[in-house]
């Protein structure tokens, strides 16, 4: 099996409606996600390919953006429900003698399992004088609070080393 390709397609779609309240300024969505893992094997006579393997997942998600008109912000939060899939082996992929499902020197996996997705995000319309205001006061606080630890620790372990090459950058 030495020198046989494997060829991985992992997919994801997303199918979404949505309504909004308010002008525009409070949406929720509801939809649906789709993930395939598919997997193909050149044959031992030739370099044609096979499918040796495949599964599928759909699971809910749903979210909610807010977005007033007398701000230039965005908030929203997602989130998508778990999804499991057990594994379709195709074309006579067989375990081998301890129990795993091989092709080549990839073990192929028995279910595909996707966790719980929260995902919250904002978003700032630079455009408006107030945007400005909150881009520099982002700034001041990440070289405060993240950076300056940072430097401190790396000057700490790095002695004249790291201000040399903060000088030189």
């Amino acid at each position: 099996e030495a020198g046989r390709s494997l060829d991985v397609t992992l997919q994801r779609g997303h199918f979404l409606g949505a309504r909004s309240l308010f002008g525009g300024q409070l949406v929720f969505g509801l939809g649906a996600q789709v993930a395939s893992l598919d997997l193909a094997a050149e044959t031992a006579d030739d370099d044609e390919l096979e499918g040796v393997f495949a599964m599928s997942s759909t699971r809910l998600e749903a979210g909610v953006l807010w977005a007033p008109a007398e701000l230039p912000l965005r908030l929203a939060l997602s989130g998508r429900a778990p999804g499991t899939s057990e594994a379709d082996p195709q074309n006579a992929v067989l375990p081998d003698t301890e129990g795993d499902t091989r092709v080549g020197p990839f073990y192929l996996p028995e279910r595909l399992e996707l966790p719980w997705e929260v995902e919250l995000g904002w978003a700032v319309q630079l455009g408006h004088a107030l945007a400005l205001l909150g881009v520099v006061r982002f700034v001041a606080w990440m070289n405060r609070f993240p950076i300056a630890p940072e430097e401190r620790a790396l000057a700490r372990l790095c002695g004249t080393d790291i201000e040399r090459y903060a000088r030189e950058v």
